[in-house]
């Protein structure tokens, strides 16, 4: 189930006509090709954790995303990033096989290397069975 989070991830950031006019179909899970054109979106799962009462496991699972926004224009890359964070922060859904209860932003780092800026956002998520 917490392992289809992308579905969730790929689907709101769909929802954005905003980020879709910014970025187009230029949103990538895990990897891309070279040639791709700025800018664009490479999301991935980094974490999954199930959640455990005392007693047994919940049925809930802790599960992080980092989003990555490559540009090369600084000012570009934090706009779409913003999208992102407006897009995802703050929601959730209801999919086939599981459901995402909690959708936030927890930290964002930047970085410039070889002419191009990278925007780093960290979603949690908690998602459970359906």
């Amino acid at each position: 189930m917490s392992l289809s989070v992308a579905e969730h991830i790929l689907s709101r950031m769909n929802l954005s006509e905003e980020l879709k006019v910014k970025v187009g179909d230029r949103m990538y899970p895990v990897a891309l090709s070279a040639e791709t054109k700025f800018p664009f979106i490479c999301y991935e799962r980094t974490s999954v954790s199930p959640l455990r009462t005392k007693d047994i496991r919940s049925g809930e699972d802790a599960v992080t995303v980092d989003v990555f926004v490559f540009s090369d224009n600084y000012k570009e890359s934090v706009q779409v990033a913003e999208m992102v964070r407006k897009t995802l922060d703050c929601t959730g859904g209801i999919y086939s096989t599981f459901q995402v209860t909690e959708c936030y932003m927890e930290d964002a780092m930047e970085s410039f290397s070889e002419n191009v800026y990278m925007q780093q956002l960290v979603f949690n998520l908690t998602t459970t069975s359906v």
